[in-house]
């Protein structure tokens, strides 16, 4: 396509989405139920969501990427949110329930919280004057938002995680590694959504700490339900989803070591960065 001309950051976008809808796949033909079953499919929904347009709005660039970035970057951010719902109530639930008397509170307080995000990306892209926005502008408002948001809801994740994982280890040890384990990938990613607030997203290290960070932690995370499911999961398709995952971040690592980050930024130098990439990207 004349418009569109992939780049790392497109790239590992769609390393997401295929490991998220293999997963949910997945998930749907299990026949097992689990308390958290359902809210790990709307996580892999949302990261379909988020990821889909990551890879979209990653690849465009030109008027292509102008006409359309208001709406891909809208679905982008309503992926997220919906991820960021799932995540909070995973905690609660993964791979056992945990703090059930807080856990009513969870929906309300974390729906309010993204709507909030949500109605602020839409008043940004389609209510306030156009005139003067600019990436100065986005990075000063919807991306501080976002490292607001994302900090504060994958905070409580951590924190929830971390104290089953004190609750476990005293009464089901067998739980106790993989609250631990996914707390400290929690950790790892509000550390890299703090850096959106300070120095900002406009500082040039900081899209990609948080973009191969972000990509490595969220593999991290499937191998993590795979590995700990509390339903029978038979062997096969534990090493298939294990294989998946693994080869996926495999990938990642490769594309970090081998070309440079690149966005759908219209830089000069970052576009034909994209250029000379193409045939290594595509291969």
């Amino acid at each position: 396509m004349e418009n569109f001309l992939l780049s790392s950051f497109s790239l590992m976008a769609l390393i997401i989405l295929l490991t998220a809808l293999v997963f949910f796949v997945a998930l749907i033909r299990s026949p097992h139920r689990a308390g958290y079953k359902r809210w790990m499919m709307i996580y892999f929904i949302g990261l379909l969501s988020w990821h889909s347009m990551g890879f979209i709005s990653g690849g465009f660039h030109s008027e292509l990427r102008e006409m359309t970035y208001r709406f891909t970057n809208s679905f982008f951010n309503m992926g997220l949110s919906i991820s960021l719902v799932a995540i909070i109530h995973i905690s609660y639930l993964f791979p056992e329930p945990g703090f059930d008397r807080e856990r009513k509170w969870v929906s309300p307080i974390s729906l309010l919280i993204c709507s909030f995000y949500v109605f602020g990306i839409f008043w940004y892209h389609f209510l306030r004057n156009q005139e003067g926005a600019n990436s100065t502008n986005y990075n000063a408002f919807v991306n501080v938002l976002s490292g607001i948001v994302t900090s504060l809801i994958n905070s409580w994740a951590t924190l929830v995680f971390f104290r089953k994982y004190l609750l476990f280890r005293k009464h089901k040890s067998q739980y106790s590694t993989p609250c631990f384990l996914l707390g400290s990938a929690q950790l790892f990613i509000v550390i890299i959504s703090l850096l959106f607030i300070s120095p900002g997203a406009g500082h040039p290290m900081v899209l990609p700490l948080y973009i191969y960070g972000l990509w490595l932690l969220l593999q991290l995370q499937c191998i993590l339900f795979i590995v700990y499911s509390v339903f029978p999961i038979p062997f096969k398709t534990k090493l298939l989803g294990f294989t998946l995952a693994t080869v996926m971040a495999i990938l990642s690592v490769t594309i970090m070591a081998i070309v440079p980050f690149t966005t759908n930024s219209e830089a000069p130098e970052n576009l034909a960065q994209r250029i000379a990439d193409q045939p290594t990207l595509q291969n």
